[in-house]
């Protein structure tokens, strides 16, 4: 079973590196890494295979902390 993840974020060049190093930390590889810039907000995709929920809620929590990011969904 893959998490995805759905984050807002501001356009900084500081924004994907801090997301992919989280999930380093961790570990967790994602399968699928997208991020489209509109204006001065970036959104990412990231799906994250061999996650399971409450694992997805922490990794959420922590993505939501990057002073850069607005909101974090898991679907």
């Amino acid at each position: 079973m893959s998490t995805s993840l759905h984050i807002r974020a501001d356009a900084d060049p500081q924004t994907l590196p801090r997301i992919l190093g989280l999930l380093s930390q961790r570990w967790l590889v994602p399968s699928l890494f997208s991020a489209r810039r509109n204006g001065e907000m970036l959104d990412v995709h990231c799906v994250v295979p061999d996650l399971d929920a409450p694992a997805a809620a922490i990794v959420a929590a922590k993505i939501a902390q990057i002073v850069l990011v607005h909101g974090v969904q898991v679907r």
